[in-house]
């Protein structure tokens, strides 16, 4: 009683011309003859010229008396700034305001991609808030690093892309990077400054075979024990669970790292039914779909079977409107979008098979040939082109854009423009097309243009090292129906190289040596003598793998090739002082000294003072990280002390106890400051603790009583959700 009823009515018409708003004015007005409000805005995002507020005045009459009733887009941005809080406390706001993706395109996050705006502006307004924001900003907040796993297609990478762009928005730095670039986090870190460092599929996008670097585990295991004990520094990871479960197998350091207390799990359940017709409607609304297409979607009253599906995810849903809008898989929507939740697998099919022209289908094979960084245009022009003319061509790649492949300036920048699979389903697509078609890949095979392809194939054929069940099975009866043929493309392909190849060339001829061993390729001795012809290590691009180069060096003992010339020597002293860069476990150096032994005996050498520095360096610098470990994890001052005791008789092996006698003096006091008699826990430890108690409670189970009251409101929520729904896509048509 004595309540007043307002009805505020929005009409984004994305697009849209006045005429087709002013209809949809005067379609309002029988329902609020029935709703009989007591006041009456009308809301639109379209900028409106006062005449045309006046034309809609007179559509909406009686309930809408002046002008001031309907607001259009310099309205509402108006009344933004006169009440910024609104902005602030609504991250979506201020994260799809051009003001500020504008800043965070200035501000260099995000690796400077022209097409940032657009992409970041697009993924924000179809974000859908749930409660996995939540549980992932406490996460990050109390543990300081945050793992975001889930099956693909979850909305991953969009959880993390929002945890980012709200740190970002709090004044941090934001470092993304790509799992081959984990080392490139110790050149970012800043002192003091509030930073976090966002890794996207940190383990591979779709198989953990994908990643190149062996000891990245060793790496991210470090940066995971500094993050922690950082209260300026924040790490978010994004990956798929089998992946992690997978990597947490195959690296010691990872299984160590404790990521599960970190996790941060995302599934389709966390998307309640109210959560997947926002998720089904903000894409129908923000879509560049003709209006009239999505008026039919919504006569046909199918959302509800879509958003109760239970293969719904928001991937399927995107992909699907995402064809639609590239005219390459025509058809009802409806149709379509139920179709692939049947068969999630297929949902590339009728594109790939009936919609694209062959040349684009080339294209696309030979991209899941590359990295999952990319393939540099060049390069995939040349592997792919075969027969079709440079307008057949252009032709293919306007047809895949926006749908299969994205395609920005690479990085670094003389790699120009690279060519990336869309997402990671595009690629798992491809690959499983691949397996099932054994000509293709041996057509992928001989059109490539360097070794990198040919040993990303070849790991995807091998079986992983956790795992003896082959992933593609057809893929390995490809290579070992003709392992002579294969070797000789190696050989061939590794020739023609590339810049790519140059900047991984330890790794890759590291990949080629396991698949050699694997599908008896016979090609060691012609490794090992790559070996000795490598370049330099472009250091400011790449940063070597410790696990490759220990292959590699074993490799030329056990094959007795040893270097007769002052480039082979070169090459082999690069390949010392680039171990010495990337050792991470103390066993490692003992390995690292057999080789600068081996090399000496081998020429006669003996290392000048500038090599001995750069050694001396080397374990200095890796020394520093150890301390900073025993800081950062230890629990104790004994075991603390115990550890540097040992790490002393550690460098005494190979250098004088004098040379690092003041860094270990400093740790020790350091040791005494932290672990002091009068020590009492900080902030950090109460919040543990804290947390610690809230899960145990959690853990408690509801009274009977509870979980009648429960259900109760479940029945009255569904209700409620119902009715929202029916009258959100009603607004939609």
């Amino acid at each position: 009683m004595g309540q007043t009823k307002i009805v505020v009515q929005c009409k984004h018409y994305r697009g849209s011309t006045f005429s087709e708003l002013k209809r949809a004015a005067r379609q309002e007005k029988p329902k609020m003859d029935r709703e009989a409000p007591d006041e009456y805005y009308f809301v639109t995002s379209q900028d409106l010229s006062i005449t045309q507020k006046d034309t809609l005045v007179d559509a909406l009459e009686p309930h809408i008396s002046d002008s001031s009733q309907v607001l259009g887009q310099r309205d509402l941005n108006q009344l933004l700034t006169d009440f910024p809080e609104v902005e602030i406390n609504h991250f979506k706001l201020w994260m799809a305001s051009v003001g500020v993706i504008k800043r965070i395109v200035q501000s260099g996050i995000w690796e400077r991609s022209s097409a940032l705006m657009e992409e970041v502006q697009d993924r924000v307004r179809l974000y859908v808030h749930t409660t996995s924001f939540a549980v992932a900003q406490q996460v990050l907040s109390d543990k300081r690093v945050c793992v975001i796993t889930g099956a693909p297609g979850v909305g991953k990478s969009m959880l993390g892309d929002m945890l980012a762009l709200t740190y970002w928005e709090e004044g941090w730095q934001i470092v993304p990077l790509a799992s081959h670039e984990i080392s490139k986090c110790w050149d970012a870190w800043t002192g003091e400054a509030k930073q976090l460092f966002y890794f996207d599929d940190v383990f591979g996008q779709t198989d953990i075979q994908e990643r190149l670097s062996n000891d990245s585990g060793a790496t991210l295991a470090r940066l995971i024990r500094r993050v922690g004990a950082s209260d300026e520094k924040r790490l978010v990871i994004t990956t798929r669970t089998h992946i992690l479960r997978e990597a947490e197998l195959r690296d010691e350091p990872i299984e160590r790292a404790g990521l599960r207390a970190r996790e941060c799990v995302v599934q389709v359940q966390d998307y309640k039914k109210i959560h997947r017709a926002h998720i089904l409607y903000n894409h129908l609304y923000f879509s560049d779909l003709d209006r009239g297409l999505i008026q039919d979607f919504v006569s046909k009253k199918v959302h509800l079977r879509i958003v109760e599906h239970a293969n719904f995810t928001p991937r399927l849903i995107e992909q699907t409107i995402r064809q639609e809008e590239s005219g390459i898989s025509p058809g009802p929507l409806a149709t379509r979008m139920l179709n692939a939740l049947n068969h999630p697998v297929l949902l590339w099919g009728p594109s790939f098979r009936e919609a694209l022209s062959e040349p684009a289908r080339t294209i696309l094979m030979h991209l899941a040939s590359f990295p999952t960084s990319g393939a540099p245009m060049a390069e995939l022009r040349t592997a792919s082109k075969r027969e079709a003319s440079p307008i057949e061509y252009r032709r293919a790649i306007a047809q895949l854009e926006g749908s299969w492949i994205r395609i920005a300036q690479g990085i670094p920048a003389l790699l120009g423009l690279v060519v990336t699979f869309h997402d990671p389903s595009c690629r798992d697509f491809v690959l499983a097309f691949l397996d099932s078609e054994p000509e293709y890949v041996a057509d992928v095979l001989n059109h490539a243009t360097d070794g990198v392809q040919l040993a990303q194939i070849l790991a995807y054929a091998r079986p992983s090292r956790t795992n003896v069940e082959l992933k593609y099975p057809g893929l390995d009866s490809a290579i070992r129906h003709d392992p002579i043929k294969i070797a000789g493309l190696v050989r061939a392909a590794w020739e023609r190289g590339s810049d790519q190849q140059q900047f991984v060339a330890t790794e890759i001829l590291q990949s080629l040596l396991e698949s050699s061993s694997v599908f008896d390729l016979h090609i060691d001795g012609w490794i090992a003598d790559q070996v000795l012809r490598l370049p330099p290590v472009l250091s400011r691009y790449h940063y070597p793998d410790a696990d490759s180069i220990r292959a590699l060096t074993d490799l030329l003992k056990t094959s007795h090739k040893v270097p007769t010339t002052v480039e082979e020597f070169d090459s082999c002293r690069q390949l010392f002082q680039d171990w010495c860069q990337c050792v991470t476990e103390e066993s490692e150096w003992d390995h690292v000294l057999a080789f600068k032994t081996w090399v000496e005996e081998c020429v006669g050498y003996r290392p000048d003072s500038a090599d001995e520095e750069a050694f001396r360096d080397s374990f200095e610098q890796w020394l520093d990280s150890e301390f900073d470990a025993i800081l950062d994890s230890v629990d104790g001052r004994d075991p603390a002390n115990g550890w540097v005791n040992h790490l002393e008789v550690v460098s005494q092996r190979y250098f004088s106890w004098t040379q690092f006698e003041s860094a270990f003096q400093q740790v020790r006091v350091r040791i005494n400051e932290k672990w002091n008699d009068n020590y009492e826990p900080d902030d950090t430890d109460y919040r543990a603790m804290r947390s610690s108690q809230a899960v145990e409670r959690g853990r408690s189970e509801p009274s009977s009583k509870t979980r009648l009251i429960n259900a109760i409101n479940s029945m009255t929520e569904a209700q409620r959700t119902d009715r929202e729904i029916g009258q959100m896509f009603t607004q939609l048509s």
